[in-house]
């Protein structure tokens, strides 16, 4: 007997891309999905786990994400952390984010939470120092 994987069990690999860690706060903040449905798409349900596990994410529901008939996962009631909610306001403004990566390229080091937060603090201080 064949036995179908669920979605989340398959072997993808995806990489962590803040941009899409980026736009997946700012359109959890908006409200633009109460939920966000991802049929096979790999890299949103990757990036999704990972603000998740970092805790920038929660949710309504008691387990994340539900799977459904047919292979699509839901993420349901969807709401940004205090965590969450402090990273996106250091990362909203388009022009502040590609200062931040910008910055970060330039001196050679890899683009993770630390760094951008890192650098976020950076910038702040140099317009309020």
């Amino acid at each position: 007997m064949l036995v179908e994987r669920p979605f989340y069990a398959m072997e993808v690999e995806v990489k962590r891309d803040m941009d899409k860690v980026r736009e997946l706060l700012l359109s959890i903040e908006s409200g633009e999905e109460a939920s966000i449905r991802t049929r096979y798409d790999a890299e949103d349900g990757h990036h999704l786990r990972l603000l998740q596990d970092a805790g920038f994410i929660d949710s309504d529901m008691d387990e994340l994400p539900l799977q459904y008939a047919g292979g699509e996962e839901s993420w349901l009631g969807l709401r940004l952390t205090w965590e969450g909610s402090n990273y996106l306001d250091q990362v909203r403004d388009s022009s502040r984010w590609g200062k931040i990566k910008k910055t970060i390229a330039e001196k050679g080091e890899p683009l993770t939470i630390a760094t951008v937060k890192a650098c976020a603090t950076m910038l702040v201080k140099g317009v309020f120092g």
